[in-house]
């Protein structure tokens, strides 16, 4: 694991690592607490400490960013009163993430056509499927986040109204997956 963790710690005050990067050198995985940061602000404070620190050298990562507002245990629409706020990050080496697990499977483990393959996503976790290689025809639900939105490709996307699973089956209807 590389990066100036009391960079971020000035940034961000604690950082909690989620457990499924606990061990795993690979990865890194956490939620931050809302300081006002957008994604695009977050994600450039983590690049930065990434690149600063010596142990981080010649080395690539993607860093994905996703906001989330929620109540309770519940995921709110952004900005609903009285929901918080936290961002949740993700850096992995560059050539990792859910585009390049899927493109692994599709070509290796259950082989089928790019015109058989479709992907659902709501937040910057899910961009590298929308556009990994010539990209996978997908679905971006109704509550998606801007930095999913911001790569949207209207020829192999559909942005639906619905949100949540409702959102996926509104998609697989638009581009013919479902009646």
């Amino acid at each position: 694991k590389c990066a100036n963790p009391q960079a971020l710690r000035d940034l961000y005050g604690e950082i909690e690592e989620k457990h499924e990067s606990h061990g795993n050198n690979l990865m890194f995985s956490a939620r931050l607490p809302d300081v006002g940061r957008s994604t695009d602000q977050v994600r450039e404070d983590f690049e930065k400490a990434l690149k600063a620190h010596p142990a981080c050298s010649g080395l690539e990562f993607q860093v994905c960013v996703a906001s989330v507002s929620y109540k309770g245990s519940t995921v709110t629409r952004e900005g609903g009163g009285g929901a918080d706020r936290c961002v949740f990050i993700d850096i992995l080496p560059i050539r990792a993430g859910k585009g390049a697990a899927l493109h692994f499977i599709r070509e290796t483990l259950f082989p089928t056509t790019l015109d058989r393959t479709v992907v659902a996503g709501d937040s910057g976790n899910d961009v590298s499927m929308f556009l990994f290689g010539s990209g996978f025809r997908g679905v971006m639900v109704g509550n998606a986040k801007a930095e999913l939105l911001a790569v949207q490709n209207p020829s192999l996307h559909v942005v639906a109204q619905a949100r949540f699973a409702a959102g996926v089956t509104e998609g697989l209807q638009a581009l013919g997956f479902a009646a």
